[in-house]
């Protein structure tokens, strides 16, 4: 990553787009720096960072500690080093923003796309919440937006789940915890925390 940041490309397998070409360039390239880059310190800390044999690289006798005590990271004119400068808050930052207000109404688009679950969570999870959608509509046919907890737990108790009868009231009550019913939210949330395959009991329920 230092080598990335400064120098602006990968060290090894730039130029490749295949997995298995740029492990093979790990594996065999020599590493270079571009002319542009002439910090010595910095040359000889990264060499050492991305030495092949593992047991030459730095911080492999000495841990961490003896990578932050490379002369990369003193500095000059001032006591200790760059973590102690960090840690102790005695650096000037080298750029402060002129306070930029994201909340301000400019800021935001006139309206939302895509839902939080759209925007941020990963294909499976959107899978498993539309496969939800749908089983959740067999459960709530009448469209209340709530199934009763023992509703629920009855049903799932004629799947073939691994869970028995009491770990599957334990799970239910745990997500129903005002004991007012399970809405498509909480039924989602159940999911997440039964530890069991989403879509296998969805399958179940859905028979």
């Amino acid at each position: 990553m230092l080598y990335e940041l400064v120098c602006g490309r990968l060290p090894f397998g730039n130029e490749s787009a295949e997995e298995d070409d740029i492990i093979a360039a790990v594996l065999e390239e020599t590493l270079a720096f571009p002319p542009k880059y002439n910090d010595n310190a910095g040359k000889n800390l990264m060499e050492r960072l991305l030495c092949k044999d593992p047991a030459e690289r730095i911080g492999s006798r000495d841990g961490w500690q003896e990578v932050k005590e490379h002369k990369f990271f003193k500095m000059t004119g001032s006591k200790g080093d760059l973590f102690t400068q960090i840690l102790g808050r005695e650096m000037n930052p080298p750029l402060m923003p002129e306070g930029e207000e994201y909340s301000k109404e400019a800021y935001l688009s006139e309206k939302v796309s895509m839902s939080d679950i759209e925007e941020f969570a990963d294909e499976e999870q959107l899978k498993v919440q539309e496969h939800a959608k749908a089983v959740w509509k067999k459960l709530d046919p009448e469209g209340q937006g709530v199934v009763q907890t023992e509703e629920l737990a009855l049903l799932l108790a004629q799947t073939d789940s691994d869970l028995n009868r009491n770990q599957i009231d334990a799970l239910v009550e745990a997500v129903d915890t005002k004991a007012d019913g399970i809405t498509f939210k909480t039924f989602c949330a159940f999911l997440e925390q039964s530890d069991l395959d989403a879509h296998a009991v969805l399958r179940a329920l859905e028979s």
